[in-house]
């Protein structure tokens, strides 16, 4: 059922990291597509910029780019960069466009954001409506246990935390374990 607007759409939007995207993050993604399949309007995911910590953020933008579209293809990717770096400066900008706004997190991050949302709903910005949308439980697959295996030199491991997408292209789960498998022995700084 499609939700009655003023005219301007709903927004469906999702956060986070993804680096490296791992099957952990499929719920995220499947929720924001069925979400928006449901009341229609906008929808992509906000990817974090953020590279070059010593052991995390291992992936570049352009690197994650190409991992993310393969394992989640379908859905927009938007990356945060210097000038918006948070969700709320996104938030800003979009709400003039849209009046409901649907947020896609994990179980573990439900309440959180709610609160800090609607918290700022009619400061920073003015949505009409403002509903988090729960992807589910927490499954403690994580993008730190996929480096853990990667850093144990445990392939089999990592192979069970890709997602099905980029298992499927084995040049691109094979190229994306090399860049982590570089990164962890030779961190930035």
């Amino acid at each position: 059922m499609k939700i009655a607007s003023s005219g301007i759409s709903p927004l469906v939007i999702g956060f986070g990291r993804f680096n490296p995207p791992t099957i952990g993050h499929q719920s995220n993604f499947d929720c924001l597509n069925t979400t928006w399949q449901s009341v229609g309007g906008a929808s992509f995911m906000l990817v974090s910029h953020s590279y070059g910590h010593t052991t995390k953020n291992l992936l570049s933008p352009k690197e994650k780019y190409k991992f993310l579209d393969c394992s989640f293809s379908g859905v927009p990717l938007i990356f945060t960069n210097n000038f918006q770096y948070s969700i709320f400066q996104i938030l800003q900008e979009m709400w003039t466009r849209h009046d409901h706004l649907y947020y896609i997190c994990g179980s573990d991050r439900v309440e959180y954001m709610t609160k800090t949302l609607n918290y700022y709903n009619n400061k920073d910005y003015f949505f009409t409506e403002i509903n988090v949308v729960c992807s589910g439980e927490r499954n403690h697959v994580s993008s730190t246990l996929m480096l853990e295996c990667i850093k144990n030199h445990d392939y089999e491991g990592y192979l069970k935390l890709v997602p099905a997408n980029l298992l499927a292209d084995s040049e691109k789960c094979q190229e994306m374990y090399e860049i982590l498998r570089q990164r962890i022995d030779k961190p930035r700084s």
